[in-house]
């Protein structure tokens, strides 16, 4: 697998009227309510050679956000978030950027990126699903 390059959401876990389920962008329902999880489908995570991973977004998504920081492009996309990734031994680990304990153990903060029969992703202790471009 090359995790190098970008990624789409293939499928973001979504809190629906029918419950709790990994659903595909086109499928998450309407109103409001579901905003969040439509901008976040939009979403596109690139991995970069020099071991930094952008999570990008459409600027008017970004805009949408409301977070108060300045807006900065890569080509051409918004800039969510950035966090380091890794290879280790040919498996790849993404920072989380989720750090702290669980009953005084450290919490490792890298998740492994396994990829599914499919080769797609699963991040975010597995809120995402994220396919190659």
């Amino acid at each position: 697998m090359e995790l190098m390059g970008k990624w789409k959401i293939k499928k973001v876990f979504c809190i629906t009227p029918e419950g709790m389920e990994l659903i595909a962008p086109a499928d998450i329902p309407q109103g409001e309510d579901y905003d969040e999880y439509r901008r976040m489908s939009r979403a596109i995570f690139d991995f970069r050679p020099d071991g930094i991973a952008y999570m990008l977004l459409p600027p008017e998504d970004f805009k949408q956000m409301d977070t108060g920081e300045e807006l900065q492009l890569l080509d051409g996309m918004a800039i969510v978030e950035q966090h380091p990734w890794k290879e280790e031994n040919g498996a790849y680990f993404y920072h989380t950027g989720m750090e702290g304990d669980v009953g005084g153990e450290p919490v490792d903060p890298y998740e492994e990126l396994t990829p599914d029969a499919d080769g797609c992703l699963s991040m975010t202790g597995g809120l995402l699903l994220i396919e190659k471009i």
